[in-house]
């Protein structure tokens, strides 16, 4: 049988994206047919120092001051936990520049990318590990079994990966705004971190 494509556009520091990408694999093995996911790299905030910036500053700037970012990150840990994703971001210090860890999933051999992807996450979201430094993603991509040797040839803050070029040119001919953004086949397009059972419907309408 062909394998339901998913094509998946996310950006590492999206708690909703990780919450989806979950969502998602929940809904394709309750469908038990093959689906192969293809991680599509865009980016929240491109301009992001390399060094990062404080996370807390930044997120109540953007969200609207404190209580309102403490809601949010209320909001987003419960509806993380009613599917099994842990978020802690009490240990979040630094919002990174997703640059290079894109470029570590997009090097990832196919059988380990949706490791690599959540070995990223969770060190981010709930560890709260920098993955805007490249020997902390280098451990990272150790770790969940790729080479470090070839990896680290590929991953800087001047390097351009063609994959990743295409994605974000992807991104902007079929016009994804907001992310997570799911293109089933193809064709099909769902956006945001729906619940299970509506993925597990568009699959099926597939």
């Amino acid at each position: 049988m062909k394998p339901i494509t998913v094509d998946i556009f996310h950006d590492t520091v999206c708690p909703w994206c990780r919450i989806g990408i979950h969502s998602m694999r929940l809904a394709a093995k309750e469908l038990g047919a093959p689906v192969e996911f293809r991680f599509r790299s865009f980016f929240l905030d491109p301009i992001i120092p390399f060094e990062g910036v404080p996370f807390a500053p930044l997120m109540e700037e953007k969200i609207g001051g404190k209580e309102q970012m403490d809601l949010v990150h209320e909001q987003i840990t419960k509806t993380g936990a009613s599917i099994g994703v842990e978020f802690d971001f009490s240990k979040i210090a630094l919002m990174p520049n997703s640059l290079m860890s894109h470029q570590v999933i997009r090097l990832a051999p196919d059988k380990y990318r949706m490791d690599v992807v959540d070995a990223i996450e969770h060190a981010y979201f709930v560890e709260g590990r920098d993955i805007g430094d490249r020997e902390v993603l280098l451990d990272i991509a150790e770790k969940a079994g790729l080479d470090r040797e070839y990896i680290s040839e590929f991953v800087g803050t001047e390097v351009r990966l063609k994959e990743i070029d295409e994605d974000i040119r992807q991104a902007f001919e079929i016009g994804v705004s907001q992310i997570p953004f799911f293109v089933i086949n193809g064709k099909y397009a769902v956006r945001g971190a729906q619940p299970p059972q509506a993925f597990l419907q568009a699959l099926k309408t597939v």
